[in-house]
């Protein structure tokens, strides 16, 4: 899924982003704030010299819930392209795209065929969630509603439980070598 997020904020969760999701950040051109003048303290690259880190707020438990429905999808077209250069600027993100999705990890030397193959994922993505979404608005005490209703619950669970477990004990996700003297 692709967000523009120029109109109301919202968290990662709120817009459906998930582990092992990719995210592609993009500077909107017509937002862009005016160049402030050359700190030398800092060696920014000159892509990262314009950006302002000031307007990221940190999420805490008082903030308001936000709307998912007020972020604008964007062009999938360019996005495609833009993920597909960022794949090809990195050759092990490749090797995992090609683990991962073959289908698209195959054709990422391709513009036209890896545009092809992510619009259609997505399409596939965006009709399974929509058709989800219509089962369970249309009869909620439906038993099939109410086992994807227990699904969301659980999985909603297992992300808030991992997320735990990464903000408390991070090391335990990672390699650990040990020592011996």
């Amino acid at each position: 899924m692709v967000y523009d997020l120029a109109i109301k904020k919202a968290t990662l969760s709120e817009l459906g982003v998930s582990d092992n999701d990719v995210l592609m950040l993009q500077v909107n051109p017509m937002q862009q704030p005016p160049p402030r003048p050359a700190d030398n303290s800092r060696n920014l690259p000159p892509n990262l010299a314009n950006l302002d880190f000031g307007s990221i707020q940190v999420p805490n438990s008082s903030r308001p819930n936000s709307n998912r429905s007020n972020a604008r999808p964007t062009s999938n077209h360019t996005n495609a392209e833009q993920l597909r250069q960022m794949f090809l600027s990195n050759p092990g993100q490749v090797a995992v795209l090609r683990e991962r999705n073959p289908a698209l990890g195959e054709s990422v030397n391709d513009p036209v065929k890896f545009a092809e193959i992510f619009n259609a994922q997505h399409k596939e993505q965006t009709d399974r969630e929509s058709e989800k979404l219509r089962m369970v608005y249309s009869n909620p005490l439906d038993p099939r509603s109410q086992q994807l209703i227990v699904d969301e619950i659980r999985q909603r669970n297992v992300d808030e439980n991992m997320e735990t477990a990464m903000e408390f004990n991070p090391e335990s996700f990672g390699n650990v070598i040990m020592l011996y003297i």
